[in-house]
């Protein structure tokens, strides 16, 4: 598929810009950009409350991106607990907790500066833990290496989205939105609307750790959303068939330890995978429902979802330093009418001896249990399980909208991740060509030699909503946006844009166009040509 453009937005800094092919690499930072100075210096704060009843914080100033390791010992110098965290340059708050009343010496070390202070407990907390609860970058004025200056700090929430070629038509990519520290390539992800005739794929590609329940990240859902568009005339979920199927790519240790559930745009709940146990040992236990609770196995509730990275349990909590094992695909579906071949077992659960297979372990911790839950082979559609609750209960759902799939780790020691997630609905009618939209060609304003402002306008929107629009040039006919174009951004309506840098006394024909997820459509060809001599 031939790549055609990439739009790059900070969320936080709110600006956009766009990159086209073979031109894909996007400069930050870091090129052609004299030195910053932050104006302050190395330094870790006095912790607040000092003495403390159990929980503490601290602030620590770094001048430049650094490794940081902090930890905490008693006074006879023993290791409570730490953290390692790879911090941009900023002022960053921590918060502490201790189990034991006494005092302590905190020390942090960033580079080849350190420091320590005393810290003094007087209660008690549940645990031993040091995390990261929030970050304050430096702002600075960088070059985007494309059209001038934009605001960036490492750390911003950015988004990436590609425009590519398919059928010498312009079709969008999954769009992939996260915070950048440092330099990344990335690989974007591109689905042909209507290219299956019987199902409608919509995909997440955002990489979701799972912390191991509410005593890690304070939150025990952990979400992917995954948005739904392009259903005409106010469709609804009618029947648990017409979830096609939901697929997690994944690897988590100890299948039973998870409640997976899917929420549709109206909040309706849906659960897909329950929780072995009526009771857990993580805060989180308590966030699961009675009626998400008990499966009825054949099965080790012990066996693991794909090859987790089995976690060391004093950074269970940490992301950067969990690697990714290597995550398998899981499809879940209620639907009987579309040849999938479900998984073996009394009701085809997911629990079922018949399913479970041996594997080696890529985790550096030497497990000995290498049990796993066999995969579903996507491909083929073999190997697919009945979700443990039905489908049926998503009756009534919008289709259009904000679907989420949740997942609680309800018990502890463990960890892992989601590398995609998918939801497939059936494919809308009005995903044809005769709902792409309606473009009118207009004249010519001015040309020169070297340039021309051209019109035109979208006098129907067609399916959905306009994604792009122009005017097509060439000087043979019936330009494409295969070939030179311009880009007009959203909405419908007039426009006019300006062609430039074109040859002297020649004779260009162009075209309007505009883009929604049917696809492209063009209005009528014309010509004009551009003077001769200098202007």
């Amino acid at each position: 598929m031939q790549l055609h453009s990439v739009v790059i937005e900070n969320i936080w800094k709110n600006w956009a810009d766009t990159i086209y092919y073979p031109d894909t690499t996007y400069i930050l930072s870091g090129v052609g950009i004299e030195d910053h100075d932050f104006g302050g210096a190395f330094s870790v704060s006095q912790n607040t409350p000092n003495p403390f009843d159990g929980i503490t914080d601290f602030t620590l100033t770094l001048p430049s991106e650094e490794k940081v390791i902090i930890e905490v010992l008693d006074m006879a110098g023993h290791r409570v607990t730490g953290t390692t965290h790879q911090l941009y340059a900023g002022k960053h708050t921590f918060r502490i907790w201790l189990n034991t009343p006494q005092a302590y010496l905190l020390t942090v070390k960033a580079g080849k500066n350190v420091s320590s202070i005393k810290i003094v407990n007087n209660g008690r907390s549940d645990y031993n833990r040091i995390a990261h609860m929030q970050g304050t970058p430096i702002s600075h004025e960088l070059k985007s290496g494309k059209d001038g200056t934009h605001p960036f700090s490492p750390g911003d929430m950015m988004r990436y989205s590609g425009r590519a070629l398919y059928n010498n038509e312009l079709i969008y990519s999954d769009t992939i939105e996260q915070c950048q520290h440092s330099s990344e390539s990335f690989e974007l992800a591109f689905h042909p609307w209507g290219e299956a005739d019987d199902e409608g794929h919509f995909f997440s590609t955002q990489k979701l750790f799972i912390p191991d329940g509410e005593s890690c990240n304070g939150n025990c859902y952990n979400t992917i959303g995954i948005d739904v568009s392009g259903y005409t005339g106010g469709k609804f979920i009618t029947g648990p068939e017409d979830i096609h199927y939901v697929r997690l790519k994944m690897e988590h240790s100890r299948i039973g330890d998870l409640w997976i559930s899917i929420v549709c745009p109206n909040g309706i709940t849906a659960t897909i995978l329950k929780k072995s146990m009526s009771s857990g040992n993580s805060e989180c236990s308590s966030m699961i429902p009675p009626y998400a609770y008990n499966w009825q196995y054949a099965g080790s509730t012990n066996a693991h979802l794909g090859q987790y990275y089995k976690p060391d349990s004093s950074i269970k909590c940490d992301a950067s330093l969990n690697p990714m094992g290597i995550c398998w695909n899981y499809c879940w579906s209620d639907n009987t009418n579309n040849g999938y071949q479900y998984s073996c077992g009394n009701g085809s659960r997911v629990y079922e001896t018949c399913n479970q297979i041996y594997a080696t372990n890529p985790s550096p911790y030497g497990q000995s249990d290498s049990l796993y839950l066999d995969s579903t082979d996507v491909a083929n559609m073999t190997n697919v399980f009945h979700p443990d609750i039905s489908f049926s209960s998503l009756i009534g759902c919008p289709m259009n909208g904000h679907w989420e799939i949740r997942i609680v780790d309800g018990w502890g020691i463990d960890n892992g991740y989601v590398e995609e997630a998918e939801i497939v609905l059936p494919a809308d009618p009005s995903w044809t060509s005769n709902h792409i939209p309606i473009v009118a060609t207009g004249s010519v304003s001015t040309v020169s030699n070297t340039s021309a402002i051209c019109n035109g306008s979208i006098t129907n929107s067609g399916l959905a909503g306009i994604m792009d629009k122009g005017i097509c040039w060439d000087t043979i006919p019936n330009p494409s946006i295969s070939g030179p174009h311009t880009s007009e951004g959203q909405g419908a309506g007039a426009f006019s844009t300006t062609l430039t840098n074109l040859s002297t006394g020649t004779t260009y024909y162009y075209r309007a166009y505009a883009t929604n997820v049917a696809g492209t459509a063009y209005g009528d060809t014309r010509t004009f040509t551009t003077a001769v001599g200098s202007w």
